[in-house]
């Protein structure tokens, strides 16, 4: 039997969904070479690099974009920004 052939957004949707049932299963953890099989790592190494450089691809590092995003972010910046309602720019529709 053919082993299937993968691409590179198969090998970042492989570690995703991994991350994702992980997740849902209440583990904190990253996903591990061995959740995989021996095919899915020989590609996802191929495709991605090595391990921790396919996770950073994957971004399964980063569970969550926005609190990570915020807080990456100086609140003395995003004080006048979150008093807002909406905002305009200026010249836009011209």
């Amino acid at each position: 039997m053919a082993a299937k052939k993968y691409t590179k957004d198969d090998c970042v949707m492989l570690l995703r969904s991994k991350q994702e049932s992980l997740a849902a299963n209440g583990e904190e953890r990253l996903p591990k070479r061995s959740d995989f099989s021996e095919d899915e790592v020989v590609a996802i190494i191929a495709f991605l690099g090595p391990w921790p450089r396919a996770l950073e691809a994957a971004c399964a590092i980063m569970n969550d974009m926005a609190t990570f995003a915020e807080a990456s972010i100086d609140d003395e910046y995003l004080e006048p920004i979150r008093a807002q309602d909406s905002f305009t720019v200026e010249g836009a529709g011209k």
